[in-house]
């Protein structure tokens, strides 16, 4: 295979070019059972150098990347970290090799840049993802500019859950994807562009429903439920956070299905926060004389929705320029309330 000039990183961090195969950096991980998902996760908590945060980076939960770090260490014959009660350090192992992993996961990433530039420009397909659990009027009216602006080129169109779009993104798989957020990834540029405001859903017997709109004050003595964080642990763990302060308590359900959440605030006395109905989507499972949704009044409880692409593609992507630029200018003054 004819070998390309890529823009390395060397352990210091700094840019190099390097006549390599394209192949090479996935060859480099696949000559042992480690693979990308285990340098990630190194990547990672060498950054944060705490399992929960670093989990919430990768929108994981902790287990799957603790998990993926032992194994990584049983691979390399060495631990990469001094795990202590309260706190964790890099070994000198760690220190060693946490640059070389992540100029090896910007080097992957750098190879579907590559591979965009080397095709014609009519024949580029802009890759596009959605959460799933966002509002899909608020999500269809960004498609229908991104198509626009990327005319005559084609458009795939994937729906996951935040944390596997960031990912995707993250990875080159996917040119620009709205999400929940926060995101902190160094390598990847935000743009928030909505705040969702909540109403709280009960069941129609509630005493709560007898009120035209509720605040945080009114769930002091209540439970509220909510889904688990599996899909979007940044947002809905830093939803907990703020909640934990000002209500009774709050429950953490296994499902991340409206459906199932649903049918627990059916059978229980318990709250769940919804969107409201008129955005559709996930929130019409409450459109039902079983429940009664009522408006938070509460400014600070919201969800963050936004933009995010890899940062370092701006410069060799005119394609994805033009569609940042877009939405730079649809949002410049700043997000929407929905």
């Amino acid at each position: 295979m004819t070998p390309f000039t890529l823009s390395c990183r060397r352990g210091d961090g700094q840019r190099h070019l390097s006549h390599v195969n394209v192949l090479e950096c996935a060859t480099l991980v696949q000559t042992s059972r480690m693979d990308v998902h285990h340098l990630r996760c190194f990547d990672a908590v060498a950054r944060e150098l705490h399992f929960g945060n670093a989990a919430a980076r990768l929108h994981l939960t902790p287990s799957p990347v603790s998990r993926a770090v032992k194994e990584l260490e049983r691979e390399l014959g060495v631990d990469l970290f001094v795990r202590k009660h309260h706190e964790i350090m890099l070994t000198p192992a760690g220190l060693a090799l946490a640059p070389r992993a992540r100029g090896v996961l910007a080097d992957i990433a750098d190879m579907a840049l590559i591979a965009q530039s080397t095709a014609p420009d009519r024949a580029r397909v802009v890759r596009v993802g959605g959460s799933f659990h966002l509002p899909p009027a608020y999500f269809d009216e960004f498609l229908e500019s991104v198509e626009g602006v990327a005319a005559p080129r084609a458009v795939d169109v994937v729906s996951h859950p935040s944390a596997k779009l960031v990912s995707s993104v993250e990875q080159g798989e996917l040119d620009l994807a709205m999400v929940y957020l926060p995101v902190v990834i160094p390598e990847v540029s935000v743009l928030e562009t909505a705040r969702l405001s909540f109403s709280v859903a009960m069941k129609s017997d509630d005493p709560l429903a007898a009120k035209e709109h509720l605040m945080l004050e009114h769930l002091r003595d209540r439970t509220v439920a909510i889904a688990s964080p599996r899909s979007q642990p940044a947002a809905v763990n830093g939803l907990s956070e703020r909640l934990r302060r000002e209500v009774g308590s709050i429950r953490h359900l296994e499902d991340t299905d409206m459906m199932s959440i649903a049918n627990h605030i059916r059978h229980s006395d318990d709250v769940t926060l919804s969107l409201d109905l008129a955005m559709g989507g996930t929130s019409r499972v409450f459109d039902d004389v079983a429940f009664t949704l009522r408006p938070l009044h509460e400014p600070s409880i919201y969800f963050a929705v936004g933009l995010v692409w890899r940062t370092g593609a701006i410069a060799t992507d005119r394609v994805l320029l033009s569609l940042v630029d877009m939405a730079r200018e649809r949002w410049r003054d700043g997000p929407e309330s929905l």
